[in-house]
């Protein structure tokens, strides 16, 4: 166990070393030395937009992570010290992917720090194990003594080796398939999704109720706000059955569907105000209108319409939804065409 330690402490050294070295390329002002050709170049590399995070240089951090982890290892902080270089084994694979599948450039000293990451990682679970299975002695009829091991390891210790086969698939998944909008959302990350909406919704505002009441004239205005502010992605009837709906990540969902319909209209106005965080979903209206945003509501109530919606009504709004130019030059030379006027050469537009 002293050695595994001492080998985690040497390796933290040089890892600050290599850090620190990075940190050099990130200030640097010449040329790099380690610019070798247009695949390995440090300087690109540590003077990017990713080399730094919230203003600090990830070199730095790095320095840091190195710092915490030989600490950890001196002190004897086993189940920090894992946790340590599990999650700066996380970050140099984030790093790696950074390097590999967005600027196309490599670093020599990202790639030696991930090496040195990879073997703390290493010796940190064979110290956890020594440490989870640390031996006792029994006495035997013989004289002589017999070795016996806990059956059951530390919990921390099998929290955080299940963290790090996590962190080491994922990484694998992002090495092998990269990541992309066309992908379609994994069954843990549809149910992930909807609890983190539910979660973030306060109860407040799930409770609340439509001021206003379900009148043809309110769902009129909700169904044209809709047109012309919801449809490019939702489609006029909701279904989200549209170019840029098919193709977001996740997708735009049926707003006909029992899992928006059974949601309360507190929970689709909060939604509508306020948008949904890493999806397609934009928050709408002014800040200063809070809980009384009338066109929100509108909205709610043209949504618990969606699923009666008929096929008059779609028409009506095909004629509200916002058109491109391609679409007015088209509208513009059927008139030309109908009036008996010489039709004019479609202009595309870029």
């Amino acid at each position: 166990m002293q050695l595994t330690r001492l080998i985690i402490v040497g390796l933290a050294a040089m890892g600050v070393l290599v850090a620190l070295l990075a940190l050099r390329e990130h200030y640097r002002t010449d040329t790099s030395p380690c610019s070798i050709n247009e695949r390995w170049d440090c300087g690109v590399v540590n003077q990017s937009p990713y080399a730094t995070i919230a203003g600090v240089p990830v070199a730095a951090i790095g320095m840091a992570g190195y710092l915490l982890i030989g600490l950890f290892a001196i002190r004897r902080r086993f189940a920090l010290l894992l946790a340590a270089a599990a999650s700066g084994l996380a970050f140099s694979l984030y790093l790696t992917y950074i390097e590999a599948r967005v600027l196309h450039v490599w670093c020599i000293y990202c790639v030696g720090s991930l090496a040195l990451i990879v073997f703390i990682c290493a010796a940190a679970l064979v110290l956890a194990l020594q440490r989870g299975t640390s031996a006792t002695t029994t006495p035997v009829g013989t004289g002589e003594t017999q070795t016996e091991f806990p059956r059951h390891m530390p919990i921390w210790v099998w929290a955080t080796l299940s963290v790090f086969a996590v962190v080491v698939l994922l990484a694998f998944r992002l090495a092998e398939y990269g990541l992309s909008a066309r992908n379609e959302p994994s069954a843990s990350e549809r149910l992930l999704a909807q609890a983190a909406r539910r979660w973030s919704i306060p109860v407040k505002a799930r409770k609340l109720q439509n001021p206003l009441p379900a009148s043809p004239e309110l769902i009129a205005r909700g169904r044209e706000h809709w047109a012309d502010h919801c449809a490019n992605c939702h489609g006029n009837d909701g279904k989200g059955d549209t170019e840029i709906g098919r193709n977001l990540y996740p997708r735009a969902p049926d707003m006909r569907a029992p899992a928006t319909q059974s949601r309360t209209d507190g929970d689709l106005y909060y939604i509508i105000r306020n948008g949904v965080p890493w999806t397609g979903m934009p928050a709408w209206g002014s800040t200063e209108l809070g809980d009384f945003d009338s066109d929100s509501w509108t909205l709610v109530l043209f949504i618990r319409h969606l699923p009666s919606l008929t096929p008059d009504e779609i028409q009506e709004m095909e004629s509200l939804n916002p058109k491109g130019p391609m679409e007015r030059q088209e509208e513009q030379q059927e008139d030309d065409f109908l009036n008996g006027k010489p039709a004019k050469e479609i202009q595309h537009v870029h």
